[in-house]
């Protein structure tokens, strides 16, 4: 059993209010690489901007994770 990030929150987020990466990153203050480790899968990604994220998708850092077998 992994891990995986709920990426397709952040796409769909992103969508529905037609933001960029870019705008995405500087609202939460989290660099570009460090989305583009989550949206790539990159476990080697810090856990206050997975939580910056939750928070910006008002949902739970664990709703952002999936488990895999």
């Amino acid at each position: 059993m992994f891990c995986r990030f709920r990426i397709d929150l952040v796409y769909k987020y992103l969508e529905e209010n037609k933001m960029t990466k870019n705008e995405f990153c500087d609202s939460i203050k989290i660099s570009k690489k460090s989305l583009n480790k989550f949206l790539n899968n990159n476990l080697d990604f810090e856990v206050e901007s997975l939580i910056k994220i939750a928070n910006l998708l008002k949902i739970s850092a664990y709703d952002l994770l999936t488990l895999i077998e």
